[in-house]
């Protein structure tokens, strides 16, 4: 269970009471789960009944306890902030506030604090031992504020201002930092941390231009503060100005200017460019001058050098330095640190790590609400017209609606190219996805780089290929084969720059319906006989039908009455050079006649295509890979199959096929 509260910050638990009878068995078993010491569990099931019944004391109470058992100060103040909204008259939940705000680091605001508890109970058992530690850290405070340019006793407002708005901006209450902000700078127009913070709401805010317009402020009072030099780095990044954030990065990079974070804010602006060496370097300088014993004395600076080593080829420093992030509870990337080394785990060509910040970092809510409102109002104008459009006539319709996304926020080109390279797993999902539907020259461009590249999963890289080979964007060599970084090492695979559908062909009027379906029965159940009489009972009334001309081929096939089937397949293709079945099945004859250039001929035309079937294309790479294992190109062989198996991974020909090659290997 959760401890018993003192003035350094934890609070004692309580029973459940008065609260709705729903809330019984769902609060029970988080107590059973705080009782067992599982503070991840708990805190999972009283973090959703909060949100069930919001400023519940006894919701509270524990989730505070819990917040306490994991270190877990900025939601801790939030919680102890609530309890005394929801009970004023409680006097521990001053004090449990005020311990709070000693854990993180907010000295002025838990001395506001003592100060509200005493002037409330001044009686209290615990008044006179709140009156000493409140002067004995006085001098400390002091010192603090004096160090960011505040006089504590002269501007006691803007001491208690400035930490709350920084209480505010980690909570991600950015209306109520913005107000702080605000009132902050009207009492100090050129304070530097002031100046920062208000960037940052800015940004978050969407005002790109104003952000950038404050930070450069900032350092028109403070021309080497890191903050603001990170803060541009970061925001020219994200706006697309690349060669402006690396005229920022190497002034930040250069600058000794002390502060608080200095040094997780120098990798963090880094990491945001790509900067890898910028990152290690700046480990090591905190390092050199002592500011931290290893990196992973900060865990946030230990995840930011694991990333950066990972993405230069040193997987072992990386491992060191995740595995030393981990001990630090505080750190506010610990999940992406877990999901780093979960990934890891993985098969080498499987893996998104490594990546530094999860995607809400690279995108704003109002750039994905964006796309979002332009799909769903697709989605409704599709429900609504009475015009029914074509699958091809929906996505470009959805192409037209992510373009017109991507006009109203235009530096997202540069972003999604970056979420490529260095994002998590939603974000390259979500910068292809957009990629593949807008088409933008500029977003094609980039991920044909990423396709040629050795970031992110073989499957994704193999998707980016597609979709640049399908627009034009990516050049094969002769044989049709693209060199990608698969499984570790660089291959030669083949590309289909080609769309695969499954629509059905309702070209038969339903009695003819039936009997295909009987016909096919028979064939698969070896009745040729049967199946020959109802493909011919089909053909009366379908006489030219390349399909049906194709399955009484197989049925005489199966008959032994090879001549008959060879010169109706012949006959087939010559009515139907474009049907697809008709000239694979015409191909494997030349394969069985031992005429490999005839069976080349009749297949090549095949990688032409623009559109096909998923039975289409499965007929013609079985076919295409016996071909190769005639012609003894074990290679070509295994990169089909590859493919093949990355489009209809459960293809029930697959596995005869890997056998097939495999023994052909050994041959």
């Amino acid at each position: 269970m959760a401890k018993k509260r003192n003035t350094s910050g934890t609070v004692k638990t309580a029973r459940p009471k008065s609260l709705p009878a729903s809330a019984a068995m769902p609060l029970a078993a988080a107590m059973l789960a705080l009782d067992d010491e599982q503070w991840d569990d708990a805190r999972e099931m009283l973090e959703e009944l909060d949100r069930r019944y919001p400023s519940r004391v006894e919701i509270l109470m524990l989730l505070a306890g819990v917040c306490d058992e994991q270190e877990d100060s900025i939601r801790m103040v939030k919680v102890c902030r609530q309890l005394v909204e929801v009970a004023p008259d409680e006097p521990d939940f001053w004090l449990s506030l005020a311990g709070a705000y000693g854990l993180d680091t907010r000295p002025m605001l838990m001395l506001q604090t003592f100060d509200e508890f005493l002037r409330r109970f001044p009686d209290h058992e615990e008044a006179a031992e709140v009156r000493v530690q409140r002067e004995a850290m006085r001098p400390e405070v002091e010192a603090m504020m004096a160090s960011a340019g505040i006089s504590l006793s002269g501007e006691p407002e803007v001491a208690a201002l400035h930490d709350e708005l920084n209480v505010r901006l980690e909570s991600g209450d950015i209306k109520g930092a913005r107000a702080a902000a605000e009132r902050l700078l009207a009492l100090r127009p050129h304070f530097v941390p002031a100046l920062n913070n208000f960037s940052q709401i800015q940004w978050v805010e969407g005002e790109a231009e104003e952000a950038i317009t404050t930070a450069w402020r900032a350092l028109q009072h403070a021309p080497d503060n890191i903050h603001a030099l990170g803060n541009l780095v970061r925001y020219c990044v994200l706006s697309g100005r690349e060669a402006d954030a690396r005229q920022w990065a190497e002034r930040l990079k250069s600058s000794d200017a002390g502060g608080f974070d200095i040094w997780r804010k120098k990798a963090e602006s880094l990491a945001f460019l790509g900067d890898d060496e910028g990152v290690l370097q700046v480990v090591e300088q905190a390092q050199k001058r002592g500011a931290v014993q290893s990196p992973g004395a900060d865990g946030m600076l230990a995840h930011l050098a694991a990333v950066a080593a990972l993405r230069l080829g040193r997987e072992k420093d990386a491992r060191r330095w995740w595995k030393q992030a981990e001990s630090d509870p505080a750190n506010p990337l610990r999940e992406e640190i877990m999901e780093n080394l979960a990934d890891l785990k993985n098969p080498v060509g499987e893996r998104h790590a490594p990546w530094p910040f999860p995607l809400r970092n690279w995108l704003r809510e109002s750039e994905m609400r964006a796309f979002q409102a332009q799909a769903q109002r697709e989605a409704r104008h599709s429900t609504t017209t009475k015009v029914r459009r074509s699958p091809e006539q929906e996505e470009e319709a959805l192409s037209r609606a992510f373009r017109r996304a991507l006009e109203q926020h235009p530096h997202l080109e540069s972003v999604l190219p970056l979420l490529l390279d260095r994002g998590d797993a939603k974000g390259r999902e979500f910068a292809l996805l957009v990629t593949r539907l807008a088409r933008t020259p500029a977003l094609l461009a980039a991920l044909a780089e990423f396709a040629l590249g050795q970031r992110g999963p073989d499957s994704v890289r193999h998707q980016a290929a597609q979709i640049a080979l399908e627009n034009g964007v990516l050049s094969t060599a002769e044989d049709g084969s693209v060199r990608l970084w698969m499984k570790g090492e660089w291959r030669e695979l083949m590309l289909m720059g080609m769309e695969i559908h499954d629509e059905s062909d309702p070209r038969f009027d339903r009695a003819t319906q039936n009997k295909v379906r009987q016909a096919l029965d028979h064939l698969r159940n070896g009745n040729a006989v049967a199946a020959e009489l109802g493909w011919r009972a089909a053909l009366e009334h379908y006489p030219d039908d390349p399909t049906l001309l194709n399955n009484l081929a197989m049925a005489l096939e199966q008959q032994g009455r090879a001549a008959e089937s060879r010169a109706l397949t012949e006959e087939t293709h010559a009515k139907h050079p474009d049907y697809i079945f008709g000239r694979v099945a015409l191909a494997r004859l030349a394969m069985r006649g031992g005429d490999l250039a005839r069976a080349n001929e009749l297949l090549k035309p095949l990688s032409k295509l623009r559109r096909i079937h998923f039975s289409e294309l499965a007929a013609w790479y079985s076919a295409q890979i016996e071909l190769f294992l005639a012609e003894k190109n074990i290679a070509a062989a295994q990169s089909w199959l590859e493919m093949w198996r990355e489009i209809m991974p459960d293809h029930p020909s697959l596995d005869g096929l890997k056998k097939k090659i495999q023994k052909a290997a050994l041959a």
